[in-house]
């Protein structure tokens, strides 16, 4: 890799950084490393970026615990990253571990380690190193299991997860510059042996795409620009049909949405479900089918972490009460995420926050403060109580800290929508109304 090609990578990774944090230039940022070629290459690209910009980095490595050197391993990249003056940190993965779907389990432990870490330190922006091959193998993956067009998007290059916004600035940059990167400079980084395993599927992937047995599918600006706007039209449509409601459930007329065409029924249920019942992956097209086909019968049910009820001409979509365990003492200087849902960070405040629950509707009617929404889905709004006693709950007791404190990750996941790579997506021209029909 010569000078020029070092000045391209870092241009092209500080461009798309400060495309994706132009409406939130971070103080702090943190850095996912897990030692392999990818990450330490994203991470000393991150350091010369915060630099630049005055931004303090944070490295942060977990170890796993699934093999007996990776505790040496974690250790080994401390050693580098701090010698190269990175600030690092390892978090360790407690517990039993899995037997089956490791890798799968792995990266969902580890993302909830990572995003934990960043509430504890106040940090709201993770990188994350997911590069132009991983986008391949994603693809293909989804495309094995049966995905629709907006599947093919790939990986979103900006993601929210309980509060923490997931940054992946390398989705254009293959692998192979990562690695020459590294060479260049001279850096050290580990190989997982797992990467090398046939009896995981992305590895199969991984080699097919890279003998040539495989077409890559080629990054579409047309394609990823359909999801941008499929996920605004989205909006739009709950905008006309209902909404949601104190952050936490929703409302559709029933007689409009039964007048959509299928393919925007299923949309509109498959991205607001995960999100009302604090799932972490989209529904699949089976389960929505499922579901539309229940709504039809008029009854209550469950599904995906939901309480489906109609009243009238009305559905309701609401979280499973029930499923909601939660309880989080609300301290200063750390964020709290509560059920998935919701988030606060804030001044200290005496009490608990937990679901507002029967007993917290049996109050409020006791108040005289009238509720126009099914009991079960205020039940699940959080609340705030010091003992017995109900000090707040959004949209029925106001409270001049949790009011500005505690925002709801429903209402800002709903807000948010896939975002290409900036590097790749074209100008995103507004389209036609969606009530006039499917794409």
């Amino acid at each position: 890799m010569t000078i020029d090609s070092l000045d391209s990578l870092f241009s092209t990774f500080s461009a798309t950084m400060d495309a994706l944090c132009s409406s939130d230039m971070p103080t702090r940022i943190a850095v996912a490393v897990s030692g392999g070629a990818d990450s330490m290459a994203a991470c000393l690209l991150a350091k010369e970026w915060a630099s630049a910009r005055g931004t303090s980095l944070l490295a942060l490595t977990v170890d796993h615990g699934l093999r007996p050197e990776s505790r040496v391993e974690a250790e080994s990249v401390h050693t580098l990253l701090t010698s190269l003056g990175v600030t690092h940190k390892i978090l360790t993965w407690e517990g039993e571990k899995p037997r089956a779907r490791v890798q799968e389990r792995a990266r969902e432990a580890r993302l909830a380690l990572l995003t934990k870490e960043c509430q504890n330190e106040c940090i709201q922006h993770l990188i994350l190193a997911h590069h132009r091959d991983d986008q391949d193998e994603t693809r293909i993956m989804r495309l094995a299991r049966g995905t629709t067009l907006l599947g093919l998007a790939g990986m979103s290059a900006v993601r929210e997860n309980d509060g923490v916004c997931l940054l992946r600035p390398l989705l254009t940059t293959p692998k192979s510059a990562l690695v020459a990167y590294l060479e260049e400079t001279h850096v050290p980084w580990i190989e997982d042996p797992s990467n090398h395993k046939d009896i995981f599927t992305r590895v199969l992937v991984r080699r097919a795409l890279g003998s040539g047995r495989l077409l890559h599918v080629v990054e579409d600006a047309r394609l990823t620009s359909f999801r941008h706007l499929w996920e605004k039209h989205l909006i739009f449509l709950l905008d006309r049909l209902g909404g949601l409601e104190n952050g936490a459930y929703a409302h559709i007329d029933l007689e409009a949405f039964r007048l959509l065409p299928d393919v925007w029924q299923e949309g509109l249920l498959a991205r607001l479900i995960p999100m009302i019942g604090a799932g972490f992956y989209p529904v699949r097209r089976e389960s929505i089918a499922r579901i539309l086909n229940k709504i039809a019968s008029g009854k209550g049910f469950t599904g995906g972490g939901c309480l489906f009820r109609t009243k009238g001409k009305t559905l309701w979509i609401m979280r499973e009460p029930s499923l909601i365990k939660d309880s989080s003492p609300l301290i200063k200087s750390q964020s709290v995420t509560w059920d998935r849902r919701f988030s606060y960070f804030g001044p200290s405040e005496p009490g608990t926050l937990e679901k507002l629950g029967e007993s917290g509707v049996r109050l409020l009617k006791e108040m005289g403060i009238k509720i126009n929404a099914p009991r079960e889905a205020v039940e699940g709004l959080p609340a705030l109580w010091q003992g017995e006693r109900l000090v707040w709950t959004p949209g029925f007791i106001p409270h001049p800290v949790l009011d500005v404190g505690c925002k709801s990750l429903v209402t800002k996941r709903w807000h948010e929508v896939f975002v290409p790579s900036p590097l790749v997506a074209p100008r995103l021209h507004e389209t036609p109304n969606p009530l006039a029909g499917a794409p």
